[in-house]
């Protein structure tokens, strides 16, 4: 199953029941929805893949941090659908061990690989300060 139907029956079992979570779930729902229909219509059974979906996430949690008054129990449960993030010392031995910086005309070159492989499990600001110091 993937998260987007993950996120739907969870917003399902939460109706009649946890209202913080069922709202911030509705809310989360209601993004998928303005994904236009010629995008949608490229995933199999109208189903969004997990990275878009935590894309979408990262958007909200962003968006609502930025509010005077920040929902917490809303964030909360956002980030409860997010991938672990991997620690400096896993990004570390993964360059080391697959990155030829030769390829590269700088290690800032390097980013779009490492990004690739740690695609939302870490943050692009940390990545870049690890390469900074190799």
């Amino acid at each position: 199953m993937g998260l987007h139907t993950q996120i739907i029956d969870d917003m399902r079992k939460a109706i009649g029941g946890d209202k913080a979570k069922l709202a911030a779930l509705r809310f989360l729902v209601g993004e998928f929805t303005h994904i236009p229909n010629e995008e949608l219509g490229k995933y199999p059974n109208k189903e969004l893949p997990d990275e878009k979906v935590v894309s979408i996430i990262r958007k909200c949690i962003a968006s609502e941090q930025t509010l005077a008054s920040p929902n917490k129990t809303h964030i909360e449960v956002l980030e409860s659908y997010l991938p672990a993030e991997v620690d400096d010392a896993e990004i570390l031995a993964w360059i080391q061990g697959n990155v030829d910086f030769s390829q590269f005309k700088n290690k800032m070159q390097a980013m779009k690989p490492i990004m690739t492989q740690f695609a939302g499990r870490a943050d692009g600001n940390r990545v870049k300060k690890i390469l900074e110091a190799i």
